[in-house]
């Protein structure tokens, strides 16, 4: 599909489905088409966490606060995969 919000909503649908690869793949071809796509950054490394990818996660995590400096859950995890506490 080349429509993004499409793939986008597919991806979220395989991986509740509990098929992290095909997943993974279509949040990358979305990253690959719009790289700056701050949510598909955001859900990519929380699949990459439960796919026990964590080195990655952490680079989709930093991605996605790059492009949304306001998104504090990405920001949680970031604190957490590097052993850290984040206060506000």
């Amino acid at each position: 599909p080349e429509n993004l919000d499409a793939v986008y909503h597919l991806a979220i649908v395989e991986n509740g489905l509990g098929k992290f690869e095909h997943a993974k793949d279509l949040y990358e071809k979305i990253l690959i088409l719009n790289p700056n796509h701050a949510q598909s950054h955001h859900n990519l490394a929380t699949l990459l966490l439960q796919m026990k990818q964590p080195e990655l996660a952490l680079m989709h995590y930093e991605k996605a606060v790059q492009l949304q400096p306001d998104n504090t859950t990405a920001k949680h995890m970031i604190a957490a995969l590097k052993g850290q506490t984040l206060t506000e």
